[in-house]
């Protein structure tokens, strides 16, 4: 008869691709704010180098003469328009389209994370408008919690440690 308490109580097992262990929280914080800072840092540098082509536009008369009043005036909100417009299409081909090729984003592939299975267009979508929300309007202490993010929360996505 066996002893109860000279018995192994815990069995190993080897994770498999499928079965990767969570991303550590950590690492899933500092992913986000690379990628974050990524696509700020890249919109902003366009928003930039659209507002000096307006500007060199304007310098040269390219505007019209009608137009040049109301160039100067405008220029504040047309820089605005162009940061906004340039953070959208950065975001987008940052946070849906790499993950697509790739399984990641520039961020989770310096901590070494990917998602668990490939994601589909739709799921990115949703959790490109997770990170909008995780970014700018929801804080993203409940993921600080329990380690799911509002991006994976809403596109039913899973982040795993390689």
């Amino acid at each position: 008869m066996p002893i109860p308490y000279l018995q192994p109580s815990v069995s190993v097992s080897v994770l498999t691709s499928a079965e990767a262990a969570p991303a550590p929280i950590a690492s899933r914080f500092a992913a986000h704010l690379v990628d974050f800072c990524s696509v700020l840092g890249a919109a902003t540098w366009l928003a930039k180098v659209s507002t000096v082509v307006l500007l060199s536009m304007h310098s040269r008369g390219l505007t019209g003469g009608a137009r040049r009043a109301h160039f100067l005036a405008a220029y504040d909100y047309s820089v605005g328009l162009m940061m906004v417009g340039s953070l959208g299409l950065f975001a987008t081909l940052y946070f849906v389209a790499l993950p697509l090729l790739f399984r990641r984003t520039p961020g989770m592939a310096l901590f070494g994370l990917r998602f668990r299975a490939p994601p589909s267009p739709r799921q990115l979508a949703y959790r490109l408008l997770g990170c909008v929300a995780s970014y700018w309007i929801v804080p993203s202490l409940p993921g600080l919690i329990d380690g799911n993010f509002p991006a994976d929360r809403l596109s039913g996505t899973q982040i795993v440690k390689d």
